[in-house]
C-alpha cells in the first residue's frame, strides 16, 4: 500500500493551527516557507507515487507550464501537450527506466510541446527515485523547467556556427580557384544556397560607376539580370564615396523604406522586394557589389547573415586580386618563353625553339602517321656580304630574309626558325615531298626577287639562299637526329652543286 511521503498536517487548513501540536506547527511553517521558496524558483516539482500514478504533491507552477486542473492528483501530466514527432521517443525512455512498473531509475527528458497560452515550448523534465533508508523507492521526485530560452540560444548559436563554417568552406573554395570567371559564380552560388534568397549576383562597376551584373544564382528563371547594365543615378549621386568607405545597404521592405519615390519604383521594375547590399573593394577601390535580394516577400536581414556577407566579399577581393596576379604571371611567364625561343635578332624562333620543338612534331607525326618536312635554308656567300658591306647591313639583310622564309610558309603550324648564323631551319607537319618542294622553290623565289645587292657573290649579282629539304613518315626505324643529319647532306648537295638551288634528299628509306 502506498502511502504520503509528506506529514498530514501539511494538507490541514490554516484555520486549524491553533489546534496543533508545536512540533506539527514547526512543520506546518516550514511547508509554508517551502511552498514560498519552489514558487519563486525558475522550476516546477511534484512528488508521486513509485508507480507514477498518484500525485501526492505539485507546485503553483505546474498549471502555468501544463494545463493541469489543481484537482489532478493521477498520471503523468507532464507529458501533456506534447508534439507529436517527440512522444513516441520520450514515451519509450520513461518506459525503459520502470522495473515491474516502479521507477527504479533517474529519468532525464527533453521534447517540444504546446503550452496552455497555445505556444510551442521545450520542456526538461527529471524523475528521480526517493528512497528510505533500506533502499526500498518509496516515491518519485519531478523537476519540470520551460528551457525555450535556452533551446533558441543553442540553435541560434548552432546556426551561427553552421553558417561560420559554411562561409569558411565557401572561402576556400574560392581562394582555390585560380580563374576570376570561376571565382565569381562559385561566389553568387554559395551566397545563395547559404542566404535562401531569391537573387543573389555580383554587379562590376565600370568608369562611369554604371555597371552590368556579371554573374548570379537565382531561385527562379524569372529573377534573371544576368548581363543588364544599371545605371543606378542615386548611388552614382549619393553613394560612390560611402561604399567605398565600405558602407552597408540595407532594406528590409523596399516599400517600407525612407527611399526616394524614383528610387523605389526603380527597384521595384527590378523585382527587388528586399535588398542587401555590400561592397567589393579590391586594392582599396570600389570593384563592385556583392548583392541579395528577395523579389516577392519583405525580409528582415539579420546581423549575422550581413556579418557573414561582408566577409565573402572581402574573400572575393582577395581572390580576385590573386587571380589577377596569376595572370600577369601566365603573361610575364609566356613573354619570357618568346623571348627564350625568339632569335633576336630576326625575330624568328632560335635554335632552342627548333630543339624543343622537333622530337613533338615527330612524335605526333609518328602517332598520326602523317608527313613531316624539314627545310634547310642557308644564305650563299654571306660571310664575304659581312666583309663587304659591313655587319650592320649583314644584320639587316639576315632580318629581310627571315622574313621573307616567313611569308613562305603557308600553315600557322609551320614554324620557322633561325638555325645558326645565316642558316635557319623551316618545319612543316602535314607536309609531303610535292608540299615541301613548293615551300623551296617560293623561298627560292621570293629571295631572288628582294634584290639585295651583294657584289661578292660568286652565283649573283644579289643575295641567293641554297635549300636542303628532306621528308619523312616518322616510325620507330628512324629517329629524328638522323631526320636532320639527312636535310643537312642535302643542304650541302645543294650548295656544292653551285648554290642558288634546292636538293631534294631522295633516300628511300625515309620516303612513306
Amino acid at each position: 500500500m502506498t502511502h504520503s511521503p509528506l506529514p498530514a498536517c501539511w494538507c490541514a487548513d490554516a484555520n486549524l493551527q491553533a489546534s496543533l501540536s508545536k512540533q506539527d506547527l514547526a512543520a506546518w511553517r516550514d511547508y509554508i516557507a517551502l511552498q514560498e521558496l519552489v514558487t519563486r524558483l525558475p522550476i516546477v516539482i511534484w512528488l508521486m507515487s513509485p508507480d507514477l500514478k498518484q500525485l501526492f504533491y505539485k507546485s503553483p507552477g505546474c498549471e502555468v507550464l501544463w494545463d493541469v486542473p489543481s484537482s489532478t492528483e493521477t498520471g503523468c501530466f507532464w507529458l501533456t501537450g506534447i508534439l507529436d514527432e517527440d512522444a513516441e521517443q520520450v514515451t519509450f525512455t520513461q518506459e525503459q527506466a520502470l522495473d515491474k512498473g516502479i521507477l527504479k531509475d533517474t529519468v532525464e527528458l527533453e521534447y517540444r510541446m504546446v503550452d496552455p497560452q497555445n505556444r510551442t515550448c521545450w520542456v526538461s523534465v527529471r524523475l528521480f527515485p526517493i528512497r528510505d533508508a533500506e533502499g526500498k523507492v518509496e516515491g518519485v521526485a519531478g523537476i519540470g523547467e520551460d528551457i525555450t530560452q535556452r533551446k533558441n540560444t543553442e540553435d541560434a548559436l548552432k546556426y551561427i556556427i553552421h553558417q561560420q563554417t559554411l562561409v569558411n568552406a565557401i572561402a576556400q573554395r574560392i581562394r582555390r580557384s585560380l580563374e576570376i570567371e570561376a571565382i565569381l559564380e562559385t561566389t553568387v552560388q554559395e551566397v545563395q544556397n547559404l542566404l535562401l534568397c531569391d537573387r543573389a549576383f555580383l554587379y562590376r562597376l565600370d568608369f562611369d560607376w554604371s555597371g552590368t551584373v556579371v554573374v548570379e544564382a537565382l531561385r527562379s528563371p524569372d529573377y534573371s539580370l544576368l548581363g543588364r547594365r544599371l545605371t543606378d543615378t542615386e548611388f552614382i549621386a549619393n553613394y560612390v564615396e560611402l561604399y567605398q568607405k565600405g558602407r552597408i545597404h540595407v532594406v528590409d521592405d523596399v516599400r517600407q523604406s525612407n527611399l526616394s519615390e524614383c528610387y523605389i519604383h526603380w527597384l521595384t521594375d527590378l523585382q527587388v522586394r528586399a535588398n542587401l547590399v555590400v561592397p567589393v573593394l579590391h586594392d582599396e577601390e570600389l570593384w563592385g557589389m556583392l548583392v541579395v535580394q528577395e523579389c516577392e516577400q519583405p525580409r528582415s536581414w539579420q546581423a549575422f547573415e550581413i556579418e557573414l556577407l561582408q566577409q565573402l566579399a572581402v574573400q572575393v577581393a582577395i581572390a580576385i586580386q590573386q587571380a589577377e596576379l596569376l595572370e600577369e604571371l601566365k603573361t610575364t611567364n609566356t613573354e619570357l618563353q618568346q623571348l627564350a625561343t625568339l632569335d633576336s635578332l630576326t625575330q624568328v624562333g632560335n635554335r632552342r625553339c627548333f630543339d624543343e620543338a622537333l622530337p613533338q612534331e615527330w612524335e605526333k607525326m609518328a602517332l598520326s602517321q602523317a608527313y613531316l618536312s624539314l627545310v634547310l635554308v642557308d644564305v650563299d656567300f654571306f660571310k664575304a656580304y659581312n666583309d663587304t658591306y659591313g655587319h650592320p647591313a649583314g644584320d639587316e639583310c639576315l632580318r629581310t630574309v627571315a622574313q621573307t622564309l616567313r611569308t613562305a610558309v603557308k600553315r600557322s603550324t609551320d614554324l620557322v626558325t633561325r638555325y645558326g648564323g645565316e642558316e635557319f631551319a623551316i618545319l612543316l607537319p602535314h607536309t609531303d615531298a610535292n608540299g615541301a618542294v613548293q615551300v623551296a622553290g617560293e623561298i627560292l623565289s621570293r629571295v631572288r626577287k628582294l634584290k639585295i645587292p651583294h657584289c661578292q657573290s660568286k652565283v649573283s649579282n644579289h643575295i641567293t639562299v641554297s635549300v636542303g629539304i628532306i621528308t619523312t613518315i616518322p616510325h620507330p626505324g628512324l629517329s629524328y637526329e638522323d631526320f636532320v643529319k639527312r636535310g643537312d647532306q642535302a643542304l650541302y648537295e645543294a650548295k656544292h652543286q653551285g648554290r642558288d638551288r634546292m636538293i631534294f634528299a631522295e633516300y628511300p628509306e625515309f620516303l612513306a
